[in-house]
């Protein structure tokens, strides 16, 4: 005897209809998941800011980047690698340190990790790593200083042919490096000058130099040449 088929048919029927719509059907735009805040809990400092001067003007400027283990955990730094390092901190990674704070964290951090200046060698002002640029008879002469992590002035207009004399006036070595390079080696380069140390360099040909210092790229300075008048 033979059964009838109705009720599989009818259930097979059924289940197509319902994957069709299912695959024919636009599906749903996904909801929007409501907005929430993630909350962090930091680890604790390992080392704190010691007591002492001024140590409310390095809480405020300089905890809310780093932790204090950055003033502890290295050598003693002299005042002028101190004070590189806080001008650092402001001119490249813009920290909001005023001027008037800026001797006052120095003053703090000497007396946590500070130390005294060597000496320098009674040769250091004489040998220099770069050979200066004789000066031609009669050439005009202009004068740059580094002095207080700056170039002074920081842009110096001079006539082709000048002869421009560079001195560092910082504790910190200072260099007066120019930017533009030629078979990757820059077009001129006083090398480390010492406190005290000169460089000199002709400047020719009309056109705009800039140059930075190599062991703080954030001093930079410019040298405009003009052509000489007719």
């Amino acid at each position: 005897m033979i059964r009838p088929l109705i009720a599989p048919v009818t259930f097979c029927l059924a289940f197509a209809a319902l994957v069709a719509g299912a695959v024919g059907a636009p599906s749903a735009a996904p909801k929007a998941s409501a907005s929430h805040v993630v909350s962090i809990t930091m680890p604790a400092a390992v080392v704190d800011y010691k007591p002492g001067a001024n140590l409310a003007l390095v809480q405020a400027n300089c905890a809310v980047c780093h932790g204090a283990d950055y003033v502890y955990n290295q050598p003693p730094l002299t005042k002028a690698q101190w004070t590189g390092e806080v001008l650092k901190m402001r001119n490249a990674y813009k920290a909001t340190i005023p001027d008037d704070a800026v001797e006052k964290i120095v003053e703090y951090l000497m007396a946590q990790n500070g130390k005294v200046a060597s000496a320098p060698a009674p040769t250091a002002v004489v040998a220099q790593s770069a050979t200066p640029v004789p000066a031609p008879a009669g050439a005009a002469a202009a004068i740059v200083q580094a002095k207080g992590f700056k170039f002074l002035p920081a842009s110096l207009t001079v006539a082709a042919g000048t002869t421009v004399t560079f001195v560092n006036e910082d504790e910190a070595q200072h260099s007066f490096t120019a930017v533009d390079k030629t078979n990757g080696k820059p077009n001129f380069d006083s090398g480390e000058l010492s406190k005290g140390g000169k460089w000199t360099h002709v400047f020719a040909k009309a056109g705009t130099y800039e140059y930075f210092c190599d062991d703080h790229a954030f001093m930079k300075g410019k040298i405009v040449v003009t052509a000489p008048s007719s």
